[in-house]
C-alpha cells in the first residue's frame, strides 16, 4: 500500500536534502488550490469548460470531461490552435482573479513557498507558485521550455533559496506558443526532450539526475508521467525521492500501486529510493514547513524559526475553532493573510473525543506567536472538545509569556459563549460584527504585540 505516514528517518532525509540544497520540487497539476472553500484542480476545471464548449457548439461529448489532454485534443479536432490558445489564456486569466485571494491564504502553496528549494520544476500552466514565492519575499527566476523552439542552452546559473529557479516544463498561459495542453502536445514534449531537439538545458538535466526529487501532484500513476521522468533521466539519481500521490477513489491502494509498479521507470529508480505517500497535500506540506522551521541549527542551539535569519517573517496566529465553524475559521484565515499575518489552521477536521495530534500541541507550544480562539454557540463548558485542550495548552504558554499578550478570544456578532477558563484569566474578548473587521483593529493589535515580542 501507499505509505500513509512518514517515518522519522524519512523526515530526517528529506530535511537534510533541503538543508544541503540537494532536493528539487516537481510541482504538477494535481497540486490543489482552494476556491470557495473547495479543493480543486485548475486543469480539471479547464477541461470541463472545454467539454461544455464542445457539447454546446458541436454536440460532442468526451468520455472523461476531467481529462485535460483528452478534452483539449477533442477540442482541437473541431477548432483551430488559436481558438484553443485563446480559451486557455482566458480561462487562466479569470481563474487567477478568482483564486488568488483564496490561494494566497492556502496552506499548500504558502507552505511550499516557505521551503528553501532552489529549483522548482512546474508542470502547471498557471503561475500561482511564482506568486506565492514573491509573497514570501523571494525573487523567482522563471524560465519556460519552448518545445517547438530552438535548442535550449545552459541556464548559466541555477537557483538559490532567495532567487529560486522556476522552470515551466509545459509552458505557461502567459507565454505565447509555449503551452503543452493536448495529448499530441505532451507526446511532442517527450519527443523533443528525448531527441534533444530542442533538449532541456544541460545544467538543469544534471540537477535532475543527481538530486532528490519531491513529486507533488504529478500523477505518477499516469503512464505519460513515468515515461517523461524516464526520458528526463531522473531514475539515474541515487538519492531518496518522495512522491505525494492521492490514490484514486475508485481504486484500492494495492491495485493502484500494482499498476504503478508495472512502469519500467519504477523498477529503474528502485522501490527503496522512491517513497510513495498517500497523504493530504496541505497537511503534508504544512508539516514539512513546520519541521523545517523547528529543526535544530547545526550547532544544535535553537530551532531554525528563532534564528536571526528569520527576522523578516510575519506573525503567526493559531486559529482554534470547533469543527462546526470550519468555514468561518477559513474566512478568518484569509482576512489575516491579507493583513500580513500568517494563519496556522488545522485541516484534519477533528471532533470531540478524537485523538489530539502532537502536531497541534507543538504548534501552540513552539510554532506560533499568538493563539486566536473563535467563540461560538457550539463551544461551551458542557461538552469537552479538542478546543478545550488547545485552550489549556495556550493558557500554559500565556502564563510563561508574562505581560505580553498571547491569547485572543474572538466573538463575531452577538453569538458565542464565554468559557470558564478564559473568564478566570480576565482576557479581553474581541467582538466584531463581521469577519472583515478583523483586518483592522485586531490585526493591528497583533502586529503591535508581535513588534514588542521581537524587541524582547
Amino acid at each position: 500500500m501507499a505509505t500513509t505516514e512518514l517515518a522519522a528517518r524519512d523526515w530526517k532525509v528529506l530535511l537534510s536534502s533541503l538543508e544541503q540544497g540537494r532536493c528539487i520540487a516537481l510541482v504538477g497539476p494535481g497540486l490543489e488550490v482552494t476556491l470557495a472553500e473547495n479543493r480543486i484542480h485548475a486543469a480539471s476545471l479547464l477541461a470541463r469548460k472545454l467539454s461544455q464548449a464542445l457539447a454546446h457548439e458541436r454536440r460532442v461529448s468526451v468520455s472523461d470531461p476531467d481529462d485535460l489532454p483528452l478534452v483539449a485534443e477533442a477540442f482541437l479536432k473541431w477548432n483551430s490552435r488559436d481558438d484553443l490558445e485563446v480559451e486557455v489564456r482566458e480561462f487562466y486569466e479569470e481563474f487567477q482573479k478568482r483564486v488568488t485571494l483564496d490561494a494566497l491564504g492556502d496552506g499548500t502553496f504558502t507552505g511550499l513557498a516557505s521551503l528553501p528549494f532552489s529549483t522548482f520544476i512546474s508542470a502547471r500552466h498557471d503561475d500561482l507558485l511564482e506568486q506565492h514565492l514573491r509573497r514570501a519575499g523571494r525573487s523567482p527566476v522563471v524560465r519556460t521550455y519552448a518545445f517547438r523552439g530552438n535548442q535550449q542552452r545552459s541556464l548559466g546559473s541555477l537557483g538559490t533559496p532567495d532567487q529560486p529557479l522556476v522552470y515551466r516544463l509545459l509552458g505557461g498561459f502567459d507565454v505565447p506558443g509555449s503551452l503543452a495542453v493536448t495529448e499530441r502536445d505532451l507526446l511532442d514534449v517527450l519527443k523533443s526532450i528525448a531527441s534533444t531537439s530542442p533538449g532541456l538545458p544541460p545544467d538543469l538535466l544534471n540537477e535532475l539526475r543527481s538530486r532528490s526529487v519531491l513529486f507533488l501532484g504529478c500523477g505518477l500513476h499516469e503512464y505519460y508521467t513515468r515515461v517523461l521522468l524516464h526520458v528526463l533521466g531522473v531514475s539515474n539519481s541515487q538519492q531518496r525521492s518522495f512522491a505525494l500521490e492521492s490514490v484514486p477513489a475508485y481504486e484500492e491502494s494495492e491495485v493502484f500501486l500494482r499498476r504503478f509498479k508495472k512502469g519500467a521507470w519504477f523498477y529503474e529508480i528502485g522501490y527503496e529510493r522512491l517513497k510513495v505517500l498517500d497523504l493530504d497535500q496541505r497537511t503534508f506540506i504544512q508539516e514539512l514547513s513546520r519541521q523545517w522551521q523547528l529543526r535544530p541549527s547545526r550547532s544544535g542551539s535553537a530551532p531554525a524559526a528563532s534564528r536571526a535569519g528569520d527576522a523578516t517573517r510575519r506573525p503567526r496566529v493559531f486559529i482554534s475553532h470547533v469543527h462546526e465553524d470550519a468555514g468561518r475559521a477559513g474566512m478568518i484565515a484569509q482576512v489575516l493573510e491579507r493583513a500580513g499575518i500568517e494563519p496556522w489552521i488545522d485541516t484534519t477536521g477533528l471532533r470531540g473525543g478524537e485523538r489530539w495530534p502532537l502536531a497541534l500541541q507543538d504548534a501552540i507550544e513552539r510554532d506560533v506567536d499568538f493563539f486566536l480562539v473563535l467563540l461560538s454557540p457550539d463551544l461551551t463548558d458542557e461538552v469537552e472538545t479538542y478546543v478545550h485542550l488547545e485552550i489549556r495548552q495556550a493558557l500554559q504558554r500565556s502564563a510563561r509569556r508574562g505581560t505580553l499578550k498571547f491569547i485572543y478570544p474572538l466573538q463575531i456578532g452577538s453569538t458565542g459563549h464565554r468559557l470558564d477558563a478564559l473568564d478566570r484569566e480576565s482576557l479581553q474578548v474581541w467582538t466584531v460584527t463581521s469577519v472583515d473587521e478583523i483586518g483592522s483593529d485586531l490585526a493591528s493589535d497583533i502586529r503591535r504585540q508581535f513588534a514588542r515580542l521581537r524587541r524582547r
